[in-house]
């Protein structure tokens, strides 16, 4: 896939971004909104600009947002959603949908899961013994995801 000035200034507005909230997760274990308040707009728009989505594509966009933000907030935290939310308008700006959003989400908790087990962070009821930044490993998940699928 031959990348152009636009997908380069996409990809390094989305990597940047990341990058930031996850050394914020990290170090303070926050992550401030003003990073999201900030990129979701900007990223929606440079994906909604670039045009040619069908319904279904806009339908699993609109799917996978609200299962992460009304859903799944309480299970990880709402940074969490919102790093994972960027991903999709990320992956959706690149032509790919839902079958994306969920395999990048996949791959993110095999990360986790595998460092945690090896970190013997898990207790006996399958959660984690203590807290860890989720951040890196969706940042970590999306390159993986995007290599596998974009490329």
């Amino acid at each position: 896939m031959d990348l152009n000035v636009i997908d380069m200034i996409v990809l390094i507005l989305f990597q940047s971004a990341l990058f930031a909230a996850a050394v914020m997760d990290i170090f303070w274990q926050q992550v401030y909104d003003f990073l999201w308040l900030l990129t979701i707009p900007v990223l929606a728009g440079f994906t909604f600009a670039k045009g040619g989505y069908s319904a279904e594509a806009l339908f699993s966009l609109a799917l996978y947002f609200g299962v992460q933000e009304f859903i799944m907030k309480r299970a990880y935290g709402k940074a969490d959603c919102h790093a994972l939310c960027c991903s999709a308008l990320f992956f959706a700006y690149f032509g790919l949908e839902l079958k994306a959003f969920v395999f990048h989400l996949a791959t993110t908790f095999i990360l986790l899961a595998t460092m945690q087990a090896f970190n013997k962070n898990i207790s006996h009821k399958l959660k984690l013994k203590k807290p860890v930044a989720m951040i890196p490993y969706i940042l970590v998940g999306q390159w993986i995801s995007f290599i596998a699928l974009v490329y």
